[in-house]
Parts: C-alpha cells; sequence; structure tokens
C-alpha cells in the first residue's frame, strides 16, 4: 500500500485507545503505483469499512449475503471466539432488512443489530466470511464505512483475521 502506517496510544481513566495515523509514501514508479492502487481496492472489497459504508448510504449490493443467528454464539468473555454455530438458528436477511436511522448529526446513522450477522462477501470465486454483533442498543456508523465507537463491535472471521493489514485511510474512497 501506499502509506506509511503508525499510531499512538491514548488512555483516558480505565480504557486504553490506538489511533491510527497514515502518512502518504510516493511511489518509486508507476508500476509500483498501479500495485497499490490494486492492494488498496483488495483490501477494501468485502472489507467492515466496506460494509458500513454500503449499510449507511443504502447500497447493499449482491456481493453480500447475510445470516443473523441469536446473540450467543459469541464466547461469553471474548467476543471474537465463536462457540458454536448451528445452521438450523440463522435467519437469512435481506439488504432491506436491517434497522439503520437517522442521527442527530447528519453524517451519522444509528445501526441496530439484536443477534450476530454473517457477513458473507463473494468476488470472483472468493468468499470473505466474518461474524458481527453490537453491544449495547446501538452502532453509530457514517457514510464513509467509519464507526463513532469501534469498541461496541464486535467482530470475528475474515474481518478480525485481516483488521491491521486491511486498514486504510478514513478518507479512503474507492475509485467506481
Amino acid at each position: 500500500m501506499d502509506f506509511k502506517w503508525g499510531y499512538y496510544l491514548k488512555h483516558p481513566v480505565y480504557q486504553l485507545k490506538m489511533h491510527t495515523r497514515f502518512e502518504r509514501l510516493a511511489p518509486g514508479d508507476e508500476k509500483e503505483q498501479e500495485k497499490w492502487r490494486e492492494n488498496r481496492k483488495k483490501s477494501y472489497e468485502g472489507s467492515l469499512k466496506h460494509f458500513l459504508k454500503a449499510l449507511a448510504t443504502g447500497r447493499l449490493d449482491n456481493h453480500f449475503t447475510f445470516k443473523e443467528y441469536p446473540s450467543d454464539i459469541f464466547n461469553e468473555g471474548n467476543s471474537q471466539m465463536l462457540t458454536h454455530i448451528k445452521a438450523d438458528e440463522a435467519k437469512m436477511l435481506g439488504p432491506k432488512e436491517f434497522k439503520v436511522v437517522p442521527f442527530e448529526d447528519p453524517g451519522l446513522k444509528k445501526f441496530y443489530l439484536d443477534g450476530v450477522l454473517e457477513i458473507n462477501y463473494f468476488s470472483g470465486t472468493s468468499v470473505k466470511k466474518s461474524y458481527l454483533s453490537v453491544q449495547g442498543p446501538y452502532a453509530l456508523i457514517d457514510t464513509l464505512g467509519g464507526t463513532y465507537d469501534v469498541s461496541v463491535l464486535n467482530i470475528s472471521g475474515d474481518w478480525a483475521n485481516a483488521r491491521i493489514a486491511g486498514m486504510l485511510p478514513a478518507d479512503y474512497r474507492p475509485t467506481e
């Protein structure tokens, strides 16, 4: 990618938060620049950022499929460890079935989710499978694919595995 990634830690009284910082790098040549562009696109497609942006803007497409499970499939005390998944407990969801409502700030939306969502993203012959749940009544998301407080989202699967490697700057916009 064409960004140098860094972070700094901030700790209010009992909570440690990591804030990321990106610095744009200069490519050595046109070939390297094109490779970086392709890597960014590959990182973005099917990512949590892609899903949240599509959800907030009402543009979920047929590359995504969804199943909702009861909230107890995550291991208590470790939100990234799935304890069990029973296919007969799943409910298929369509893109229009999500509860996303405007927030007071016009750039933010409230995303409500009661259970655990299985998200499959299909691209060519590959499938990215991830799981998502929301701690608390809702998650605040924005139309760029960000979330106001990432700690309310529990993720597992491909999103968790690629969390650092697939990081993109907050203002990243894929070229259509």
